[in-house]
């Protein structure tokens, strides 16, 4: 039976009904009816699983199958489909961080300060310097003095600043915190504007500290410069502050030599140079104003500190 399921069907059915009948008949022995039943069944269940069988799905290629979704529809493997993210891109690990190099000190100069600490360096030792209790002592053996910007001056340890003007951000700038408070001073201390020059000062600008060192005529001194404590670089950003040092009560003659103190990094503490050796009993501190305060995109207005000083000799 090669025809439609429904033509199949009916043909079986007409066949059975005749069959039956032909068994069932008046004619028909026990036998007959007992092999006619068993057929009947036979042929039943036959068509049932020839209908069956022809009804069945026919497999199709996964490729057919595709084709089958009806255009826009998502299949069941998309409707389930987890989006998977993309690896990641690997970076490079960043390079450990360096301690930043040590400040170099301008041509000239024995040597910047550096920061306190060095970093990857133990704490430098040197103890915070003795100051005076009335800012300038002195016995057969020692001398102690402080002197500087909102300091009293004594006969021996004197503090003068020259070519002070004003004019904002541009000029001199006066703070009141951040310098010592202690052998009279204020705690105040003054701000220079740079010469705009690493290597050039503005000759008009400068501070001084003078210190007569009593019976200590012939010997060895230690200077300390105190670097206020304040975060601003217009007031604290001497970079270095480039400080000159004279073996006399003035400036004239050759400088015994020079130092630099790298103020942003040294702030609120003591910047010691030590074995200054002088052989008049006298000594002059000078601070020059050069120094650069501006970049690529303008004026910074940064300024050098000017604070305490304190000095001890010996013989």
């Amino acid at each position: 039976m090669t025809g439609r399921p429904d033509q199949d069907a009916a043909a079986r059915r007409a066949l059975v009904s005749a069959f039956t009948a032909h068994v069932g008949g008046p004619r028909a022995g026990t036998a007959a009816r007992i092999m006619g039943a068993v057929l009947v069944a036979a042929l039943a269940g036959g068509g049932v699983v020839g209908v069956g069988y022809m009804t069945r799905p026919v497999n199709r290629h996964p490729a057919a199958a595709a084709a089958a979704v009806p255009t826009g529809a998502a299949s069941p493997a998309a409707a389930t489909r987890v989006a998977t993210p993309a690896p990641a891109t690997p970076t490079a690990a960043a390079p450990p961080s360096q301690p930043p190099a040590a400040p170099v000190a301008p041509p000239g100069l024995l040597g910047t300060i550096p920061p306190w600490p060095t970093p990857g360096a133990a704490p430098r030792s040197t103890p915070r310097p003795p100051l005076a209790q009335a800012a300038a002592q002195h016995t057969g053996s020692s001398f102690a003095a402080v002197a500087g910007y909102g300091c009293p001056n004594h006969q021996d340890a004197t503090f003068t600043e020259h070519g002070r003007w004003t004019q904002g951000l541009a000029g001199f700038i006066s703070v009141p915190e951040g310098a010592p408070r202690t052998d009279g001073c204020r705690g105040s201390f003054d701000a220079m504007p740079m010469s705009g020059s690493a290597t050039a000062d503005d000759p008009a600008n400068y501070a001084l500290w003078t210190f007569r060192t009593g019976p200590i005529v012939h010997g060895v001194c230690h200077i300390n410069v105190y670097v206020p404590d304040d975060s601003s670089l217009e007031h604290v950003g001497g970079n270095p502050a480039v400080y000159q040092v004279f073996g006399s009560a003035g400036t004239s003659g050759t400088p015994l030599g020079s130092f630099g103190v790298d103020q942003p990094s040294n702030r609120g503490r003591w910047a010691s140079r030590h074995n200054w050796r002088i052989s008049g009993g006298e000594l002059t501190v000078k601070l020059l104003s050069r120094g650069i305060d501006w970049t690529g995109s303008g004026p910074t207005y940064a300024h050098i500190a000017i604070s305490a000083v304190s000095l001890t000799c010996a013989p």
